[in-house]
C-alpha cells in the first residue's frame, strides 16, 4: 500500500465497502432476529428463507441487516466522518476475532512475537530506509472518494465528497488540540483479542473440567453410600463422614471462587488495559507514533505465563491444541 496506494485507492475503497457491508450484516442479523421475535409471535415468518435469485436465500432479518449495513457504509462514503469509519473498523475486529481461533499458547507466542518484530521495524526503522515512517504514512493516507468519480462521469452537479481514510484503524479526536486524532491500528486490537479469546476458551474448559470432576466424585460417593447400606455406622464415624463431606464441598466452592475471581481472561484483560495505557503515555511523552504491540504483548503474556505456571496449566496451554479434549467433549464460550 505504501508504493501503490495512489494507483489502487479506488479499488481499496470499493473492496473495503463491500467487506464492511458483509461484516455488518453478519453482526446485525442475529440482533435483528432476536428483536423481531419479541414483536412477532410466529418465528417461521422471521426465519423463513426467501429466494432473492442472484443474492441467494436470505431471511427477513438478513435482508434488514443488509439494508442497515449498506446505509452505514454509504454514510461513511458520503460524509467521511470518523464515527462511521470507527464503526466499520469495530465490525471488522469482531468478525475476525469470532472466526479465527488460536489452537495453543505456543502458536500464539510465535504469532505475537513475529508481529511485534514487524511492528517495531516498520515504526522505528523504516524512516532510515524510506525517509519516512511507513506505518504512519499508510495509516494516515487518504483515498479519493469514488462518489466524486461517478458524479463526474454521470455529469451530476453535486458537492464534492471528502477524501476517505480507510478503516484500518480506530481514530479518537483529541480534545486538547482540534483537528488532531489518536490512532489505534486494528491489528493492535485483533491480535491481542485472539489471545484473549484463547484464554477465555481455556477458562471455560477449566470450569467444565471442574464440574465434570465434581460430578464423577459425587457419583462415586453415592455408590459408596449404597454399598454401605445394611451396615450400622457409629456416631463418631457418621460425624467424621459428614465433616469430610462438608470439608470437600467447602474446598470445592472456595477453589471455584478463586479461579473465577482470578481467571486467565481477567488477568489478560487487565494486562491489555495496562499495556494500552502505557503505549498511550509513551506516545504523549515522546510525541511520536509507538508500536502498540511492543507494550501490549509483554503486559499480557508475562502475568498470563506466571499465572499458568503457578496453577500448573502451562504445559496444557503450551503443547496441546484444544486443551487435550476428546472428540466427545465440548464447551461453549
Amino acid at each position: 500500500m505504501f508504493f501503490y496506494f495512489d494507483f489502487f485507492q479506488s479499488a481499496f475503497v470499493i473492496c473495503t465497502s463491500v467487506l464492511a457491508v458483509i461484516c455488518f450484516s453478519n453482526l446485525l442479523s442475529p440482533v435483528f432476529t432476536h428483536f423481531l421475535k419479541l414483536f412477532v409471535s410466529d418465528a417461521e415468518i422471521i426465519e423463513k428463507k426467501r429466494n432473492l435469485h442472484l443474492f441467494g436465500l436470505h431471511s427477513f432479518s438478513d435482508i434488514l441487516s443488509y439494508i442497515v449495513s449498506l446505509f452505514v457504509v454509504s454514510l461513511w462514503i458520503i460524509t467521511g466522518h470518523w464515527i462511521f469509519m470507527d464503526l466499520i473498523g469495530i465490525g471488522f475486529c469482531i468478525v475476525f476475532i469470532s472466526i479465527i481461533r488460536l489452537p495453543s499458547l505456543k502458536v500464539s507466542l510465535l504469532l505475537l512475537f513475529g508481529l511485534v518484530i514487524y511492528d517495531v521495524v516498520w515504526v522505528y526503522f523504516s524512516k532510515f530506509i524510506f525517509n519516512s515512517n511507513v506505518m504512519v504514512k499508510v495509516a494516515t493516507k487518504e483515498a479519493d472518494n469514488p462518489f466524486n468519480f461517478f458524479a463526474k462521469r454521470l455529469n451530476i452537479d453535486f458537492k464534492e465528497a471528502p477524501k476517505l481514510s480507510l478503516p484500518g484503524k480506530l481514530v479518537i479526536p483529541s480534545y486538547q488540540e482540534e483537528g488532531n486524532f489518536s490512532i489505534l491500528g486494528l491489528g493492535d486490537i485483533v491480535i491481542p483479542g485472539l489471545l484473549l479469546c484463547f484464554v477465555l476458551r481455556f477458562d471455560a474448559y477449566k470450569r467444565n473440567q471442574m464440574a465434570f470432576n465434581y460430578n464423577v466424585e459425587k457419583s462415586r460417593n453415592i455408590k459408596e453410600e449404597k454399598t454401605q447400606t445394611g451396615f450400622n455406622l457409629s456416631n463418631n464415624k457418621k460425624n467424621l463422614t459428614r465433616f469430610s463431606q462438608f470439608n470437600n464441598f467447602f474446598f470445592r466452592q472456595f477453589t471455584r471462587v478463586q479461579i473465577r475471581r482470578w481467571s486467565y481472561f481477567r488477568c489478560s484483560l487487565i494486562g491489555y488495559l495496562f499495556g494500552l495505557l502505557t503505549a498511550t503515555m509513551s506516545s504523549e511523552i515522546f510525541h511520536q507514533a509507538q508500536p502498540a504491540l511492543l507494550f501490549l504483548v509483554p503486559s499480557i503474556l508475562f502475568p498470563l505465563l506466571m499465572m499458568a505456571y503457578l496453577n500448573g496449566d502451562l504445559n496444557l496451554m503450551w503443547n496441546k491444541p484444544n486443551f487435550g479434549l476428546k472428540s466427545s467433549a465440548s464447551f461453549n464460550v
